[in-house]
Parts: C-alpha cells; structure tokens; sequence
C-alpha cells in the first residue's frame, strides 16, 4: 500500500490497523499495519483461504501523522 500511496505524493496514516474479521468480530487478532513507524510492529501471518480481512486506507498528502481537532469523531461497537 505504501508504494502506491508514495507513487500519488501521499502517506498512509500512522496507526490505522486492519484487522482480519469474522461474523460479530470486527477487529481480529491478526493484524496489518499500514505504516510501520519505530516502537510498533504487527506479527507476520499468512492468508488462509476464506479468511476475510476488512483493509483500512487512511491516506494523506502531509506527514501521515493524525492530529487533533476541536471536533472529535465518536465511534460506537456492537457488543454482544
């Protein structure tokens, strides 16, 4: 993702995880990073056919680094 992120003067997001997924779980334990910055690092793993990974892309045309706003995004999980 970052090779064609950088191929569009972009950078993808600090922090942003996708996470494999499965009925009622949203946010596996396996993971992927999409940039690995120093002090964090996700375990490899290899695609099992079926699994189902939801890819989060957060790109942007500065740092790639989030800031904060006035005005913070609330986001609510189903537990069941």
């Amino acid at each position: 993702m970052n090779k064609v992120v950088s191929e569009f003067g972009c950078n993808m997001i600090e922090g942003v995880l996708s996470h494999t997924i499965k009925k009622y779980c949203i946010d596996g334990n396996k993971v992927i990073i999409g940039k690995e910055v120093a002090g964090q690092a996700v375990e490899d793993w290899t695609f099992i056919p079926g699994e189902v990974v939801h890819v989060d892309v957060y790109v942007s045309s500065g740092e790639g680094k989030p800031k904060q706003a006035e005005s913070r995004t609330t986001i609510y999980k189903r537990e069941l």
